[in-house]
């Protein structure tokens, strides 16, 4: 009899804790809003859209492939042609037609642009005009409704493009503002030529702006600086005046009309210690809500709703036109999260360790059910990720992979102390723990520039728990390291494997190589290659390694297995011995990759990807998808309980930081 892949009956996964909030850096209102109750997000960790006016909140990346969205923008005939484009910083621009179910990407002139703002000309249903500003190349225009895009530039002396906006007179008047790195330009001709906006803005570092909706009548548009406060115009915008009063000269980051500004005279400032509201025409301003926060969006729509997104604190509503606030953040986590690690003694001490950009490293002792902060002595470093001793109880020990090199804790991450390498190179970039830590104090840290590439990193080892470093000599080809992994029978056997990227070049493509080590990482072979663009790569190995020698690693599309033993071959026939088995939708990143300690009976392999979790339960030949009810399919980071073999639970953080967990049913797979 042979084990044969079975579909266990159904688990659902339970959102632990809450984690939610997170950073929003662009908020858009369905032009329909009075009837479909739409706004859309762009945050740290994707797109998100609301359909109850903001109350509560649910992921839409479907296609979107970069984390960082910046700006979002919807189609004035939204309810027609369900268009919204959102531009992602070092993704370029990405397009929806059903209004964000899924997303394409959207090149421009054969790249993809690190865009920064987007906005749809008023009368986008006839004239299909809208326009983008990019980080380095200035603003680009389509009069095709998103189909074919083309440098606008005539005039800018700076091509950093900060925010864009039109009149909402523009059929008749063309008029549209530009901010860049210089300062505020005008054109009267719909983008096809720019002229600054003379001398009263000299000098000032203009971060956003905003056209007032009866501009036909009052010519008023305003804009913010980072550290000159809030400058209003009069006269469509060729003389500027200064108006701070009550706002302490705070740097501005978005502002926003009132959509009866013509009645009330409202104007929102989000700045960097929350929201000041004028009710005078900008002739004074007073604090109203997002105490201690920096607002970086805002959006006004009828009946007094106003939202403000922030950073690290998600986003604020209010319902009577600013006078009050509270958080909105039901389903939203957007935070910069990177890795969520388990305590080997999980079931005892509940506890967890998250790990954010912009958060540093948290910490639970109750399962996950709230968090504390755990960094003291980390407070500016920026943390990639962190290890865990397997003996943690006996001697508490983490080590963390930051900007600024190795860091340690002994008192269960409570507080941390640098561990000094001796090398130029100052960031690590990778940490790997012996299992056998608790005797043999073995570590591999992966040091490298603040730049990835080629001959940017090196391999150091610790036997005295990061005591002290010896260089490897080894330099991989000078290929980038990505990630180091142990032989779960190292104390035996004294194997690991590494992996390594090279970008492509004009004349070769992007591909990663594995390599391994039979004595302790002192020297290295390599395995086997494979043609990847991405640099995800996980490895992992089971506990039967010592007899069949499996190891599986985990690129983008696809999870690699050796065919018989991963033996060292010759360079031009390597690749040959490796299978590739796809695992999800093409272009599918496969970031972790666990496999069960019950491998012997069950031959289960568990894949998180950027398309959700995978399960084979044949030894990586097959795969099928645990994400039935999975609301956020971007997994950042994939672990299996440290009891698994009797609870069968599975813990996965999705991207912005919401962490879930799943049981699998006790017979996951059967023999047929």
């Amino acid at each position: 009899m042979s084990p044969r892949q079975t579909k266990p009956a159904a688990s659902t996964w339970r959102l632990l804790g809450d984690r939610a909030g997170g950073t929003v850096t662009g908020l858009a209102l369905s032009p329909a809003f009075d009837i479909d109750r739409t706004i859309v997000a762009a945050t740290m960790a994707g797109v998100y859209r609301s359909r109850d006016a903001g109350e509560t909140w649910a992921p839409i990346n479907d296609g979107f492939t970069s984390p960082f969205a910046i700006c979002v923008a919807m189609s004035p005939s939204f309810r027609t042609d369900g268009t919204i484009l959102v531009g992602a910083r070092g993704g370029g621009l990405y397009q929806s037609s059903n209004g964000g179910d899924t997303w394409l990407p959207v090149e421009i002139w054969g790249n993809r642009e690190s865009v920064q703002t987007v906005a749809y000309s008023p009368n986008f249903a006839s004239d299909q005009v809208a326009l983008l500003g990019s980080e380095t190349s200035g603003v680009f225009r389509t009069t095709t409704g998103g189909k074919t895009w083309n440098a606008s530039n005539f005039g800018l002396l700076e091509l950093t493009v900060l925010g864009l906006a039109f009149s909402p007179n523009y059929a008749s008047d063309e008029t549209a503002f530009c901010i860049t790195s210089d300062g505020l330009y005008r054109t009267p001709n719909g983008g096809r030529a720019w002229r600054d906006a003379g001398t009263d803005l000299v000098g000032a570092a203009l971060q956003c702006l905003a056209v007032s909706p009866a501009f036909g009548e009052d010519g008023m548009v305003a804009t913010g600086s980072e550290d000159e406060g809030v400058y209003l115009s009069t006269d469509g915008g060729r003389r500027w005046q200064k108006r701070n009063r009550g706002l302490k000269e705070l740097c501005i980051n978005a502002i926003g009309f009132s959509p009866r500004f013509a009645s009330d005279g409202t104007i929102f400032a989000g700045t960097s210690d929350g929201v000041y509201t004028s009710k005078d025409r900008g002739a004074s301003w007073k604090k109203t809500g997002c105490d201690g926060l920096a607002v970086l969006s805002l959006i006004a729509g009828p009946d007094g709703l106003v939202l403000a997104g922030t950073a690290q604190g998600g986003i604020y509503r209010s319902t009577d036109n600013g006078a009050k606030w509270k958080a909105a953040n039901e389903g939203l986590a957007a935070g910069l999260f990177v890795q969520l690690a388990l305590s080997p003694s999980l079931k005892h001490d509940g506890r967890m360790y998250c790990v954010a950009l912009d958060m540093g490293i948290t910490r639970s002792d109750d399962g996950g059910k709230t968090w504390r902060g755990a960094g003291v002595g980390l407070e500016e470093r920026e943390v990639t990720g962190i290890v865990i001793s397997p003996v943690l109880a006996d001697d508490g020990t983490l080590l963390a992979a930051t900007d600024g090199g190795v860091y340690r804790s002994t008192d269960g991450g409570d507080s941390w102390a640098h561990c000094p390498i001796e090398t130029d190179l100052p960031v690590a970039r990778h940490l790997s723990v012996s299992p056998e830590f608790g005797t043999d104090r073995t570590v591999f840290a992966v040091m490298g520039q603040a730049t990835e590439g080629e001959g940017t990193t090196r391999l150091f080892r610790s036997r005295d728990g990061g005591d002290s470093w010896e260089p490897i000599a080894s330099l991989f080809d000078r290929q980038e390291l990505v990630s180091v992994a142990f032989s779960p029978d190292y104390r035996r056997d004294q194997s690991l494997y590494a992996s390594s990227f090279r970008e492509g070049t004009a004349d070769r493509k992007a591909e990663i190589a594995i390599w391994r080590s039979e004595d302790c990482g002192t020297s290295w072979v390599p395995l086997t290659s494979h043609y990847t663009p991405g640099r995800w790569i996980a490895i992992s190995m089971p506990p039967t390694y010592e007899r069949d020698r499996a190891v599986f690693v985990g690129i983008q599309g696809a999870v690699l297995r050796p065919m018989a033993g991963p033996m060292a071959a010759p360079r031009p026939g390597r690749r040959n011995l490796w299978f590739a088995e796809r695992v999800g939708r093409p272009n599918t990143a496969v970031v972790s990759l666990v496999t069960s300690p019950n491998y012997a009976a069950d031959s289960s392999i568990y894949a998180g990807t950027s398309d959700g979790v995978y399960v084979s339960r044949n030894g990586g030949v097959t795969w099928t998808s645990l994400n039935h009810d999975l609301p956020n399919r971007a997994v950042v980071s994939l672990s299996l309980s440290p009891d698994f073999t009797n609870d069968g639970t599975i813990y996965v953080a999705t991207l912005g930081g919401a962490i879930w967990t799943l049981t699998e049913p006790k017979k996951a797979a059967t023999l047929g």
